[in-house]
């Protein structure tokens, strides 16, 4: 079929196919981040362009499910019907192609290449921080002054590791859910970290591995009580404080930046079941162990606001709303 001009229409269909690959793409990213300690997949979604409508699907899963719970599949069925799944399913099944082909690969070089490794993910981060920056419509002294504030506490409590617990009670696998479903849906955070400052990361670990159904179960439990709660509440806070909200996410991801440091070890790695390797400390960097990490930053710091031009204008050139590039 050819338009008036002779040229050959574009189909529809291919239209729709090349943005499930961008939209499984964006997901392969955020499966990548979520890999590595001290990343969290949400500051990726903020640099795509998908923040706010997997926050969306994220709150509408979370509201079937509790309808679900309470005998109402009517109600459950109406929240799945919300989501945009257009977007959820090539996201997800990009995130899972990540973690399940990369995950070897990623743990190699947090181990054998830590340096560069960080490096790159501080880039990451630091463009992240910039267009998240971008999107608080009119800053002021006062926004100023809470994004310096929520950087130095969350710089703080990244440099935390609390002594292991060990026999979590009911409430604390809860609490712990909770929190960690809170920490992945914030940009900045990351699940791993927040596990490891309350003391719960090698026991949750230990619990995986050994197969545990009774703490897993309670860490799902408070991870879907979380996700309930924090993802409805979170995008009220955007939509009647967009601009604080978006300056605390700035502050968050500066805060991560403690983690991610290249010098000394890296973000460290996650060993077998219990070992943890913190890559939280701080130090300077000798002369000759500059040169990688600083171009692994630099490559990847460029790559990412490429990657976040392109997405905006896809964006723009689609009609589509992708979460935080657009005002809500």
């Amino acid at each position: 079929m050819r338009d008036a001009t002779g040229q050959a229409a574009q189909r529809p269909g291919g239209a729709g196919l090349l943005r499930w690959a961008g939209d499984g793409l964006r997901g392969f990213c955020i499966g990548v981040a979520d890999l590595v300690p001290g990343v969290s997949g949400s500051t990726v979604a903020v640099l795509l362009g998908v923040y706010e409508r997997l926050l969306a699907a994220v709150r509408n899963v979370a509201g079937a499910l509790a309808r679900l719970l309470r005998g109402d599949p009517r109600g459950a069925m109406r929240r799945l019907r919300r989501i945009d799944w257009a977007l959820v399913a090539p996201v997800a099944a990009g995130a899972a192609v990540a973690l399940a082909a990369l995950a070897r690969a990623v743990d190699w070089l947090l181990t054998n290449r830590p340096e560069p490794t960080a490096g790159a993910f501080w880039g990451l981060v630091c463009a992240a921080v910039l267009v998240a920056a971008g999107q608080v419509r009119a800053w002021r002294v006062s926004l100023g002054l809470l994004t310096v504030a929520v950087a130095t506490l969350g710089a703080w409590l990244f440099g935390l590791s609390a002594t292991p617990v060990a026999e979590p009670v009911t409430i604390i696998w809860l609490g712990a859910g909770a929190l960690g479903i809170c920490a992945m849906i914030l940009p900045g955070v990351s699940g791993a970290f927040v596990l490891l400052i309350i003391g719960l990361y090698a026991s949750f670990v230990d619990a995986l591995s050994n197969r545990d159904w009774a703490p897993i179960g309670l860490f799902a439990a408070g991870a879907l009580a979380g996700a309930l709660v924090f993802a409805s509440l979170l995008s009220r806070l955007l939509t009647r404080y967009h601009d604080a909200v978006m300056a605390t996410m700035v502050g968050l991801m500066l805060g991560s930046l403690r983690v991610l440091w290249p010098w000394p070890n890296g973000v460290g790695h996650l060993g077998g079941p219990g070992e943890v390797v913190s890559g939280t400390g701080l130090e300077w960097p000798d002369r000759h162990e500059v040169l990688w990490p600083v171009v692994c930053a630099v490559a990847a710091f460029a790559l990412a606001l490429v990657a976040s031009r392109s997405a905006n204008r896809e964006t723009a050139g689609t009609g589509r709303q992708d979460g935080l590039l657009e005002a809500p």
